[in-house]
């Protein structure tokens, strides 16, 4: 019986959030930036609802920028491809699983970013999706790049913000959010859908939850076979849609290293310093599907989990669910940083 074995990439493979770590390069107090622009991605998506948005536009919306600072498609493959970091295991994790099934990675990152990682990995880039963009199509006046390095140096000069996890409402969250995200709102849905560079925010569409998604199913036709069949490993809120659609379909949802919104969707959690666990799970799916998982959870004890290098593999349980947060959520800072932070 075939199976496949489908994962995300930052996080599941790689310790990099490319996109921040570009802006940090390429954009002056540029961690920061991005910082702002991600929480607000989380407003858009969680409080507000905004339709037609989705988790992971930030990779949309901090385009004007790259351009405005002079950021090329030449730069973004070079800097992709010196500056990659992989998951301790992760590259032995893939060359398992390419032994085993068939394999593929869904990614909300750039295309430049996905197509270096295969190039290191030896994994082929036929087997990934990601996210589409040549910025070089694209030319701002020097009108709107000088505005556009405005707006930047205006948002940096907002105060730092936090979501409140029980707001649920613009009126509820603290009053330097609000200040904040106000600027933001004017920015991105009043001032640059007016420039030029307004086609950068709408011609860029980010591989999110639905378009991973259709990934998944564009996946399945090439291959010819059923959800009931795959695993599949994220670790954050774009990974929310297809953990869903795989559940449904009987197939194995697993969060590596997840945050809540992960593991609030997933049916098992991962999480380690390095990819064994990964590996482990996976060869027990090649042979049995969920139910040898299942048999492996269960027999499990201390001293394996510390020779695969991992400190937690547990079935999601309502009971333990905010342990399983905490623990998965730490692993996740520990070895990622701030992109660890980030939903």
């Amino acid at each position: 019986m075939s199976r496949q074995f489908v994962t995300d990439c930052e996080g599941p493979v790689s310790l990099n959030d490319n996109a921040m770590e570009m802006a940090a390069e390429f954009i002056p107090n540029g961690a920061k930036f991005f910082t702002k622009i991600s929480r607000y991605d989380d407003y858009l998506v969680d409080i507000v609802h905004k339709p037609g948005y989705k988790a992971g536009d930030t990779l949309r919306l901090i385009i004007p920028f790259f351009k405005a600072y002079g950021v090329t498609k030449a730069m973004m493959e070079d800097y992709s491809r010196q500056n990659i970091m992989f998951v301790p295991g992760a590259q032995a994790t893939l060359h398992r699983v390419l032994q085993e099934m068939e394999a593929f990675i869904i990614s909300t990152s750039y295309h430049p970013y996905i197509q270096a990682l295969c190039e290191v990995a030896a994994f082929p880039i036929e087997n990934t999706y990601s996210t589409e963009i040549n910025i070089d199509h694209y030319v701002l006046s020097k009108t709107d790049e000088k505005r556009i390095k405005e707006i930047k140096e205006e948002i940096d000069e907002m105060p730092e913000y936090d979501l409140p996890p029980e707001a649920k409402h613009f009126d509820e969250l603290p009053e330097e959010s609000r200040k904040t995200i106000a600027l933001l709102q004017h920015v991105f849905w009043e001032e640059l859908p007016k420039m030029h560079a307004g086609a950068l925010l709408t011609s860029i569409n980010p591989i999110g939850g639905p378009e991973k998604a259709r990934a998944l199913d564009d996946s399945l036709l090439r291959t010819g076979n059923e959800i009931s069949e795959v695993m599949y490993v994220g670790d954050s809120i774009t990974d929310v849609q297809v953990f869903q659609e795989v559940k449904n379909g009987g197939g194995l949802a697993v969060s590596f290293n997840g945050n809540r919104y992960a593991i609030d969707a997933a049916e098992i959690a991962l999480y380690g310093a390095g990819t064994q666990i990964i590996t482990l799970v996976a060869d027990a799916f090649t042979a049995g599907g969920k139910a040898e998982v299942g048999l492996l959870l269960n027999k499990m004890d201390t001293h394996m989990m510390g020779k695969i290098n991992a400190r937690g593999a547990v079935i999601i349980s309502e009971s333990d669910k905010e342990k399983t947060v905490r623990e998965s959520q730490a692993m996740r800072k520990e070895i990622r940083g701030i992109a660890g932070q980030l939903g």
